[in-house]
Order: C-alpha cells, then structure tokens, then sequence
C-alpha cells in the first residue's frame, strides 16, 4: 500500500469518527432539549396552578366576606365598571386555564378539563352574586349558598389540590428525566470520545510505526552512504514511496561505487599528468627567470648602442645643417624618433624584466610634490598639444612633501598621462592630487582623467595585464607595448600603494593612484608573473 493510500484512509477514519462525534452530540443535544422543554412545561404548568389557586382564594374570599354584610337600603350595588373588572380577572384565569390545557399531555387535559368546566360553573356563580349585590340582594344571597359555596369547595378542596398534586408530580418527574438523560448522554459521549481516541491512537501508531521504520531505514542507508560505504544496500522490501527511494538509494550508490572505481583510475592519470605539467612549469619558470636575469643584466648593453645611435643622428642632423644638405635632415630625423621609439620600447621591457627578476629597487627621498607634477606637466605639454588637448593641473601650491622613489612616481605620471594624450583627441586631461587620510595614515591621492575614447568593463578586466591592450585594434591604431600600465601598477605596489580605473566608453578614463606619504622598503617584491 502506497503512502499516499495509507494517508488517505487515515484521513477518511479520522472523518469517520469526528463524523461519530458530531452525531453523538448532536443526539445529546436533542435529547437535553427535550427534556429541557418537558421540565420547561411542567413548571409553567405548576406557576399557572399557583397563580389560579391564588387569584381563586382572592375571590373567595370577597365573595364570601360581601355575602356576610348587608348592603345599604339606597345602595345601587357595584358600579358597572367594577363589575367590567370583576369579569375581566374572571376571564384571565379562564385563559390560563386554557393555557395550562395546551402545555399538557392527554392525560393533563382530561383533568383540567373536569376543573376548566367546575370553574367555569363557578365563575358565572360569582357573576351573577356580583352583578345581583345591592340591587337584588336576596337573589345573590341565593345564589352563593345555593350554588357557588358547593362549587367553590369543589374547586378549592377537591379538583385544585389534586391538579397542584399532579403537576409537583410531574415537575419532580421531568427533573429526575432531565437528569437521568443528561447522565446517560455525558457517559455516551464520553464513551464515542474515549473510543475515538483510542481508534485514532492505534491509528497514529500503525501509520507512525511504518513512517519511523521507514525513516529510519533511509536515514541508517544515507548516512553509511554519505560516510562512504558505498557498498552498503537498504533493505527496506515495502511496496510503497520508501521502498523506492531504497531502492533508488541502492541504485545511486551503485553508480557512485562504480564512478568511485573510475576516478581512482582517472586520478592516478591526473597525478601522473600533473607531475609531468608541474616539470615541465619549472622549467618554463626556470627558462623565463633565466630570460628575465639576462635582459635585467644586459640593460646596459642595450641601451647603450641605441643611445649612440640616437647622438650620432643628432650630429649627423646638426653637420647636414651647417654643410647645407637640407635633403638628408628628414630622413636623419625620422631615424632620431624611431630609435627613441625603440628605445622607449626597450626600457619598458627591461623594467617589466627588472620586475620578474626582483632587482627592481626603490631609490626614496623627499621631494615636494607640487614641483614634481609641474615638472611632469611641462615635459608632456608637446605631447597635449600634438592631439589639440588641453591639460588641467589641479594641485595645491602648499601640498606638502612625500618620501619616495621619485622617479618612479614621475614615471607613474608619465605613463598615465601619455594614455590618456594617446587616446584623447581635441579633448581634456586632467591632474588632480590632494592628501588624504585612512586609517589614520596619510595617502597622496594621483588622480588623471581624460575624455577620450574610454573602455568597456571587459577591456578594463585586462588593461593592466603584461603586453595587452584593451583592443587588439588599439595597437594597430595607436602603437605601444601594453606595458606602461603594468609597470605602473607594479611601481605602486611596490611603494605600497595600488591603482584603480574607472571608464566608460566614449566618456573617457580616470585612473587614480594612491601612495603612502612615507613610502618604507619592504625589502624585495616577488617577481610579476607575465602570462
């Protein structure tokens, strides 16, 4: 049986007896209303007797206390209003004699209708005594003795008294019925009640028990699974939703004990693989720090021919002038600005080479910082005006000092403002420095801005990656390594400082450097991994 089923039908057995409830109640209900209703009955019945015994005792004894005097000889009687009330009260206990009739059994109306007819004879008795008082005084006198003093002994001492008997009886009885079916329907729904919870707690038991063993089959199964016994088997045999997930249990960790099989296998092959990729990295590492020391130790020798080539055209510009052959100035021009191209170039790549190897090392004084970045921003103007771009220097005549590699600093100026006087057209460069504290430690803040042609947040990714340009057709259009930016990051770390970008295409660039105001060696930096 399917869980869902057994659910079900527990469902429906929990109706069932809330059904049973429900009807038990409802049958007590009914049952208390009954009895409610029949001793409701009895005491009206038994009010209205003691309300006409005494409205009857009340006239007896006017009746009787006028017919012992005599009226006066020019007395008239009573007045036709009081005679109007005299009936009326007469009337009023006729109407709850008949309502006495219709809140009785069979049995109650044979006998009130034996009183209803006595005092009907009575009362028209006491009419005509009443009506005749005063006027016609030996007429009522006759009529009492003669008839209402016999009836009204009927009525008072015979039929009353054992109407008055009866309905005490019957309250007593409808009290005592009351109560016996008020015990009899509390001990009933006690009964459905402590029956229905016993069905419902056997019930809970047997859907428990089932739900607990199968629980606990899962659980036992998925922790030794999880623990890596993956040769462990669920032995859960029910046709239900725990028998299939043990057996999709059992199945998973089949598959898993085979694929556990299969990635031993595979990680042996990997570890072999890995020893070989690792021998073969050492060596690509020893090859590239070989490479690195040896462009480090020939920075001279490579400097050196190129600056000579850089003086001797120079000279040989300077005789053609003075000798008067203009013809050859342009070519040894040209020949000027490409070695000073290449020699630019070279620099770049032994500093990076530098980097790599770890001989890199900081040279620190104190400078003033407002001089340094008038310097800078003298020695770039050619460059601002080549493009038609104007430069904004936003530096405080009193900024202060700083301690560090001045060099290195005026070559992080150097380089980001040659970006952005490279990528900016007819446009604005701005440098904006200002001191800063964080941390409670004081920080020199570079800012460079341009509005040129800006990037996108995957060219910014890898702007400051070794040999790499935001676009490949960066380098067709404009030229350059793609080194100054890495160089310049590894500068400010080096002083303890970083560098960050922000750009936004055809909205321009804004790399901002930060430097502690005292720059301290830390000793040498690891060298830069160049993928």
């Amino acid at each position: 049986m399917t869980i869902r089923r057994r659910l079900t039908l527990s469902h429906f057995a929990i109706l069932l007896l809330l059904a049973c409830n429900l009807g038990i109640y409802f049958w007590s209900d009914l049952k208390r209303q009954s009895t409610v209703e029949e001793l409701r009955r009895a005491i009206s019945r038994q009010s209205l007797i003691s309300s006409i015994q005494q409205r009857l005792n009340d006239y007896q004894k006017q009746v009787t206390l006028l017919s012992q005097i005599m009226a006066d000889p020019g007395s008239n009687g009573a007045s036709p209003e009081e005679i109007a009330q005299f009936n009326e009260h007469l009337n009023q206990i006729d109407g709850q004699i008949t309502q006495m009739n219709r809140l009785s059994d069979a049995e109650g109306q044979e006998k009130l209708r034996a009183f209803a007819t006595a005092f009907r004879d009575l009362s028209a008795s006491w009419r005509i005594f009443y009506e005749s008082f005063g006027r016609d005084q030996s007429r009522a006198i006759t009529e009492v003795v003669t008839r209402a003093e016999p009836l009204s002994r009927k009525v008072m001492q015979e039929l009353l008294p054992q109407l008055q008997q009866d309905e005490k009886n019957l309250v007593e009885a409808a009290s005592t019925h009351f109560y016996d079916v008020a015990r009899v329907t509390d001990r009933v729904t006690i009964l459905i009640f402590a029956i229905s919870g016993l069905l419902a707690g056997s019930l809970t038991f047997v859907v428990g028990r089932h739900f607990r063993h199968g629980l606990g089959a899962l659980k036992t199964g998925a922790d030794a699974i999880g623990a890596g016994e993956l040769r462990y088997r669920i032995r859960l045999l029910a046709k239900d939703e725990f028998g299939d997930l043990a057996r999709t249990f059992n199945n998973m960790a089949e598959h898993l004990d085979s694929a556990r099989i299969e990635l031993i296998g595979a990680n042996a092959e990997l570890e072999r693989r890995h020893q070989e990729l690792r021998m073969l990295m050492e060596a690509a590492q020893s090859a590239n720090r070989a490479k690195s020391v040896f462009l480090a130790n020939m920075s001279h020798e490579l400097r050196t021919p190129m600056n000579a080539i850089i003086g001797y055209s120079e000279m040989l510009a300077e005789q053609a002038e003075d000798l008067g052959h203009q013809e050859l100035i342009p070519d040894l021009r040209k020949i000027n600005t490409a070695c000073k191209h290449l020699l630019v170039l070279i620099s770049d790549i032994l500093d990076v080479s530098k980097i790599e190897a770890g001989k890199m090392e900081l040279a620190l004084e104190t400078f003033d910082i407002w001089e340094m970045v008038s310097d800078v921003s003298q020695t770039m103007q050619p460059q601002i005006d080549k493009n038609f771009n104007e430069l904004i220097v936003d530096v405080p005549f009193r900024t202060g000092t700083m301690h560090a590699d001045p060099t290195k600093v005026r070559q992080i100026l150097f380089n980001l403002l040659s970006n952005a006087c490279k990528f900016t057209t007819s446009g604005t460069v701005r440098v904006q420095v200002r001191c800063i504290s964080i941390d409670s430690r004081d920080w020199v803040e570079f800012r460079v801005q341009d509005s040129g042609i800006g990037m996108t947040s995957e060219q910014l990714e890898k702007v400051f990656e070794a040999f790499t340009q935001a676009d490949p057709s960066t380098t067709r259009k404009y030229g350059g390594t793609g080194l100054g930016l890495t160089i310049t990051r590894s500068f400010c770390q080096m002083m303890g400082g970083d560098i960050q970008v922000e750009s936004e295409p055809g909205k321009g660039t804004t790399f901002t450097v930060l430097l502690p105001v005292q720059v301290v060696k830390a000793g040498k930096e690891p060298a830069l991994a160049i993928p």
